[in-house]
């Protein structure tokens, strides 16, 4: 798994094949640099020592968010490779993985002071994936 540059110097993403009900889909983690050079990674894959490396290249990472209730997995172990990062995302999220420890919902009114280069919007259409999106300021 390897990061692509989306914008430079400010968007990275990696792409991986994910199985949900035997349909083989594709999965994307989002990096951005912060206004502060600290880092944002949106839906966290698994943290494996060439990706990490390739992510502590670009700078510290900060805060990892879980956009809905399914994109939860690699986040633990995320965290534990990122322990000083803030996780961020729906409770119902952590309902479904024990493993997965948040310090703030993604939807909480505290979200744009903490990170004000993005708007946070719940996506009420599909309720049952519980999203959120990111609406960028930058």
């Amino acid at each position: 798994m390897s990061l692509s540059t989306v914008v430079p110097d400010a968007i990275w993403v990696c792409e991986r094949a994910v199985w949900f009900a035997g349909v083989r889909l594709r999965a994307r983690s989002t990096v951005v640099r912060l206004a502060d050079r600290r880092l944002l990674i949106h839906s966290p894959p698994h943290p494996t020592p060439e990706l990490c490396n390739m992510i502590d290249a670009l700078g510290e990472v900060a805060y990892l968010v879980v956009p809905n209730c399914f994109h939860h997995l690699a986040t633990p172990a995320f965290a534990a490779r990122y322990p000083s990062a803030t996780v961020l995302g729906p409770r119902s999220a952590a309902a479904k993985n024990p493993g997965l420890k948040l310090h703030q919902e993604l939807a909480a009114d505290s979200f744009g002071s903490a990170i004000p280069e993005f708007a946070a919007i719940p996506l009420e259409g599909c309720p049952f994936l519980d999203e959120t999106v990111l609406n960028g300021m930058l």
